[in-house]
């Protein structure tokens, strides 16, 4: 058996980024994290807030055979008997368990998004980007980022 971890409850967004607890409250409660998952204001969700109160982290030793960062396994232990779990030996975006194209334009939409950008313009800027070897000059790219 492992050690158990004391953790403590974010209060500001940048906190929330830093927090397995929340992050892990966050996408058992949505299904997935977003990046307006870390605002201050979402940190102070009180489901979120009440669930991360019922999680304990226990530290288990790993051998190092897949790498100096090993594997991360999440057991949930239900109140009915129930044990789930998951186990990941590569986090998605990782060389070695990359991201599919879909994947990586959800997060560009999801980032360009929480910048408040419109449709076009961010489609623009996707599209700059991705075809970044044949701009001219780099200025047409920052031009639509800081528009």
């Amino acid at each position: 058996m492992g050690k158990e971890i004391s953790t403590s409850e974010p209060h500001l967004g940048i906190e929330g980024r830093f927090s397995l607890g929340y992050c892990l409250s966050r996408a058992l409660i949505n299904g997935r994290l977003r990046i307006r998952d870390f605002s201050n204001d979402s940190v102070k969700d009180p489901t979120t807030r009440q669930l991360m109160r019922k999680i304990k982290f226990v530290a288990q030793e790993q051998d190092r055979r897949n790498g100096v960062f090993g594997f991360q396994e999440i057991i949930l232990k239900m109140n009915d008997g129930n044990i789930y779990s998951c186990k990941v030996e590569h986090p998605r975006g990782e060389p070695q368990n990359p991201q599919t194209p879909e994947e990586l334009e959800a997060k560009y939409r999801d980032c360009a998004e929480t910048a408040h950008y419109d449709d076009k313009r961010a489609s623009q800027i996707q599209n700059l980007v991705l075809d970044l070897e044949n701009v001219g000059d780099v200025s047409q790219v920052t031009a639509w980022i800081g528009a």
